[in-house]
């Protein structure tokens, strides 16, 4: 089935700059959790082991596909933060 929603993994990475403008602090041992799963959208192709199965670009164009903005969201942030990574993120996002 079909994704409804795509991103440029670019235009994701950098959506996270919103965060770091309003003062991202979390602890090491979060930072760390929520630069991981960052990196599985933005820095690893699809399939490219195991552990990227569901996250990750499609290496023919470059993109993330989802069925909703949620899926690109780390859990490990704050409500105020998951929101301002939100507004950020749909601004790029395309309808497919």
């Amino acid at each position: 089935m079909a994704k409804k929603y795509k991103i440029n993994s670019v235009d994701y990475e950098f959506s996270y700059r919103a965060l770091a403008g309003a003062g991202f602090n979390y602890p090491n041992g979060v930072a760390g959790d929520i630069n991981l799963f960052s990196s599985a959208w933005a820095d690893f192709p699809l399939g490219y082991d195991d552990d990227h199965q569901t996250r990750g670009f499609n290496p023919e164009d470059g993109y993330d596909y989802v069925d909703s903005i949620e899926e690109l969201i780390p859990p490990q942030l704050t409500e105020k933060d998951k929101e301002l990574l939100r507004a950020e993120i749909k601004k790029h996002l395309i309808k497919v």
